[in-house]
């Protein structure tokens, strides 16, 4: 668990995974995301083959009283050969707007960049997301390539030295 005074990041380990594929949170229209729906029956199968994946995959983000679900931040798998992961990230509507995404983005590329196989996060994002854009580059991530209608961002560890 990652955590600052507002929100706590955790994991999603094998309990809560199937959790979300039987829809715990149907209450909530907008979540979970189609792009995690999709992610988890895939990780919770690297999770059971494989325990070290957790960490490289979804996580929720919650407050800080662990009561009201957020959102998700996600990896989509372990490090590249080069040491790259990608980031995603989906605040539930209510949420927006109020730098969720900022702090969950943070903590999670933060502890991603402290692991000696992370070199690199890549992230990518609607040219018309500005939202998005925002969150990227208010931590630290760089513009490096736009690729028809989306611009891919990169944050590494040579950005912080």
């Amino acid at each position: 668990m990652l955590a600052t005074n507002r929100i706590m990041i955790e994991p999603v380990n094998t309990e809560e995974g199937y959790h979300l594929l039987q829809m715990k949170y149907k209450n909530l229209h907008d979540w979970p995301p189609f792009s995690l729906k999709a992610l988890l029956p895939f990780y919770l199968e690297q999770i059971n083959n494989d325990p070290s994946v957790i960490g490289y995959g979804p996580w929720l983000i919650k407050g800080a009283n662990k009561k009201e679900l957020i959102g998700s931040v996600s990896f989509k798998g372990k490090p590249n050969s080069l040491g790259e992961i990608d980031i995603g990230y989906h605040i539930i509507t209510q949420y927006r707007q109020k730098g969720y995404a900022t702090e969950a983005v943070q903590l999670l590329t933060d502890w991603a960049l402290s692991q000696l196989e992370v070199n690199a996060i890549t992230a990518s994002c609607s040219i018309d997301n500005t939202s998005s854009q925002t969150v990227l580059i208010r931590n630290n991530f760089f513009k490096v390539d736009e690729v028809g209608e989306w611009l891919v961002y990169n944050k590494s560890k040579n950005n912080l030295l």
